[in-house]
């Protein structure tokens, strides 16, 4: 449990990157 929440936080980072990639892409796509 303790090493899932420890990859959880690490997984959390890359996480917030990849939102703001989705986030670009759908606003692409809607003006599109």
């Amino acid at each position: 449990m303790l090493s899932g929440i420890h990859v959880n936080s690490n997984y959390s980072k890359n996480s917030g990157a990849r939102l703001v990639l989705y986030f670009i892409m759908h606003t692409v796509l809607q003006l599109g």
